[in-house]
C-alpha cells in the first residue's frame, strides 16, 4: 500500500495515509516518492452522510468519503531527510472586502506561524513565510463550502460555491499556499494530495480570517496536521453503524499507534481538564484533551501537542507525498 492522507478539517476541523507499492528508501539515501493516486471513494458509505453540516452547501464531510483500505501505519523510524535543512515555504494569501476591510497584519501571520514551529520542532521541520499576498478581490473574500461526489471528477468543482480564491495560489506543488477568507461552515480546512493530484490549483489551506481576531485554538496547526496526513484522534469508519461512539470499537481509527480512540469533544464541552477522562474505556488510558486532532476546549496553541507516532506520519507524508515542498520554488 502507499502513503495516501485525508485532510479536509475542523469540521474538517477535514486530514494521513499509504496506498501502492510502499518503498522504503535506504538509510542514508533520499526517499523516493510514491505516485499520485486517489485515497476517496467515489461516493460515501452508507450512513454516513446522515447530518448537514452547518450552513453550508455541503452534502458530506469530506472526511467520510476516505477509504479505509488505502491506509496504513507510518513506518518506524524517520525518513532521512529528517530533519529538514531548509523550512518548508508558505503563501498567504489575504482577500480583502469590498469595503477594503479584513486584512491581517504581517506580524499577526508571523506569530502564528512561530507557535506552528514550536508545535512541529519536535518532528524536525519548521515553516516559514515565503510571501504575504493581498487580493483586493471581494468577488474571492467569502468562501460558502460546498462538498459533493462531484469533486472528485470535475477539475473545476468551486468547492467554495461561485468563488475560487485558489485560483490566485501560487505553484502549489512547491508552495502551502493558505487562503484566509470569510469562511462559512468550518473554521478552516486542508486539502490532502489524495484528492488532488500534485499541482493542483485547488490545494491548500483555508482559513476564516476571524481565527487571527481570537485567542490561538492551534486552528493553524490543526489544519496543516490535516495537510500533512494526519485524521483526527476521534476519527472512525463505522458511519452505517447505529452506535454512539462507534470510534470506541475502531482500533486503527486513525493509524498512529500511540493515540488511543477517544470521543470528539466538539460535543463534550463540559470537561474538567486537569483530569481527563477515558471515553473509550478500551483504550486503557485517558483522553489526550490537548492533542493538536482533536477539538477541545482545552486545547490552546500554548499546550497543544502531537504525540511522536503523528510527527512520524507527517514526516512521511512530506518526503512520500509532498515532495515538491523540499524543492525550492
Amino acid at each position: 500500500m502507499r502513503w495516501l492522507s485525508a485532510g479536509w478539517v475542523m469540521g474538517w476541523l477535514g486530514a494521513g495515509l499509504v496506498c501502492g507499492p510502499m518503498a522504503l528508501a535506504a538509510a542514508d539515501a533520499p526517499t523516493p516518492p510514491l505516485p499520485w493516486a486517489p485515497c476517496f471513494l467515489p461516493e460515501a458509505p452508507p450512513g454516513a452522510c446522515a447530518d448537514g453540516w452547518g450552513p453550508t452547501a455541503s452534502a458530506c464531510d469530506p472526511d467520510r468519503f476516505l477509504d479505509r483500505t488505502a491506509y496504513r501505519e507510518a513506518p518506524a523510524e524517520a525518513p532521512p531527510e529528517f530533519p529538514l535543512v531548509a523550512p518548508l515555504p508558505v503563501q498567504w494569501h489575504v482577500f480583502l472586502r469590498g469595503d477594503g476591510t479584513g486584512d491581517v497584519p504581517d506580524e499577526v501571520l508571523e506569530e502564528r506561524l512561530a507557535t506552528v514551529n514550536a508545535t512541529f520542532a519536535p518532528g524536525g521541520f519548521r515553516l516559514a513565510t515565503a510571501g504575504v499576498n493581498r487580493h483586493a478581490r471581494p468577488d474571492l473574500a467569502r468562501c460558502v463550502v460546498e462538498v459533493g461526489p462531484e469533486m472528485l471528477t470535475d477539475p473545476d468543482y468551486p468547492i467554495c460555491g461561485a468563488a475560487s480564491p485558489y485560483r490566485l495560489g501560487l505553484d502549489p506543488e512547491k508552495n502551502i499556499n493558505a487562503y484566509i477568507v470569510d469562511l462559512e461552515g468550518p473554521t478552516a480546512f486542508a486539502l490532502d494530495p489524495c484528492l488532488f493530484p500534485p499541482g493542483d490549483a485547488r490545494d491548500g489551506i483555508h482559513i476564516s480570517r476571524e481565527i487571527f481576531n481570537r485567542p490561538d485554538q492551534a486552528v493553524l496547526a490543526h489544519e496543516l496536521g490535516h495537510y500533512f496526513g494526519l485524521l483526527h484522534t476521534f476519527h472512525t469508519w463505522r458511519w452505517a453503524e447505529e452506535d454512539l461512539d462507534p470510534v470506541c470499537r475502531d482500533a486503527d481509527n486513525d493509524f498512529v499507534p500511540d493515540t488511543p480512540p477517544q470521543r470528539s469533544y466538539l460535543a463534550l464541552r463540559d470537561v474538567d481538564c486537569a483530569n481527563p477522562p477515558t471515553t473509550c474505556p478500551g483504550s486503557g488510558q485517558p483522553d489526550q484533551l490537548t492533542n493538536i486532532m482533536q477539538y477541545s476546549a482545552c486545547l490552546t496553541a500554548d499546550n497543544g501537542t502531537f504525540t511522536p507516532g503523528q510527527l512520524r506520519r507527517m514526516q512521511w507524508k512530506i518526503v512520500q507525498e509532498r515532495p515538491g515542498l523540499l524543492t525550492p520554488p
